[in-house]
């Protein structure tokens, strides 16, 4: 049989299984259900901070979503760890079943002598206050004046200027004594009442410019979501470029916290000296800035 013919066989097959399956069917049967699908449908979301409720926002359709569990005819779902409902017909969720399907009738591999693979890892916990992270791409090594973090975003970053983001060369990041992260995103309402603060905060704090700065780490749906927040806020400090998506879940991973927003301070040495997660509890990003305004009062 023709490469051809095998693979109209399969599709044809596919469309059958599609066709065969109900949400009724799917919903009894935890083995078909997809770990993600694609929404047809506008959402409403909770926003969740520390795990505790905090407002809502929509999300347009064609978003890809994590999915708990099927009920009835309602799909309970995620994104960025806020729950959702929708129904299973405003979601792919047949055709994804149609895929687990096709994979369960398959016949089981023949056995092999290969080693088996070894375990998936997870991401890596929220740092802790004064505990060392080095940058992908840097080495570890004694101190330097090079900030570490730094110099390692140089070619990833944006800025909004006259109306536009464009790219911002981040050279001087090496020289300062602090990069502040600020984990954030435009639908996160926790986030919305806290940046107009840090903007008012970092341009009172604008004479001791040589020693820090802060860069914008977006958990935005998009591009086109990020630059109307950074423009809406009036963001004055740099951010990571949307389209830098290893950059951003480097961060996130090395860095990050179980929710937004989340600031954090590393020094020169990549050493995170202050977290809005501590012991996994979330103390807030104004406890940081405190922080941050104390180490800018010691003499280096």
């Amino acid at each position: 049989m023709s490469l051809r013919c095998i693979l109209l066989s399969l599709a044809f097959t596919g469309s059958l299984l599609a066709e065969a399956l109900t949400v009724e069917r799917v919903a009894a049967d935890p083995r078909l259900w997809p770990k993600q699908v694609i929404t047809k449908a506008p959402a409403n979301i909770t926003v969740l901070v520390n795990g505790q409720p905090s407002g809502t926002m929509q999300l347009p359709a064609g978003q890809i979503a994590r999915l708990v569990r099927v009920e009835g005819s309602i799909v309970h779902l995620e994104i960025n760890r806020s729950p959702f409902t929708l129904p299973a017909s405003e979601t792919d969720l047949l055709a994804g079943a149609a895929t687990q399907l096709a994979r369960l009738q398959q016949p089981a591999p023949a056995a092999s002598n290969l080693p088996p693979r070894p375990a998936a890892t997870t991401a890596p916990a929220a740092p802790a206050p004064g505990q060392k992270v080095v940058p992908f791409g840097a080495k570890e090594g004694p101190g330097t004046a090079q900030n570490t973090l730094g110099a390692s975003l140089k070619n990833d970053l944006v800025s909004f200027k006259n109306n536009a983001v464009t790219f911002q060369k981040g050279d001087d990041l090496a020289g300062k004594r602090y990069v502040a992260l600020y984990f954030s995103a435009h639908w996160c309402g926790p986030c919305r009442q806290f940046t107009p603060k840090l903007v008012q905060w970092y341009q009172q704090h604008r004479d001791k410019a040589d020693q820090f700065e802060i860069v914008f780490v977006s958990s935005d749906t998009s591009a086109a979501m990020q630059s109307q927040y950074m423009k809406e806020d009036k963001m004055p400090w740099p951010a990571v470029d949307w389209g830098r998506t290893g950059t951003t879940k480097r961060l996130k991973d090395q860095y990050g916290g179980k929710g937004i927003p989340c600031l954090v301070i590393v020094d020169e040495a990549g050493q995170v000296v202050s977290h809005s997660y501590v012991n996994g509890q979330f103390v807030g990003p104004q406890k940081v800035l405190q922080d941050l305004e104390k180490l800018l009062t010691k003499k280096s």
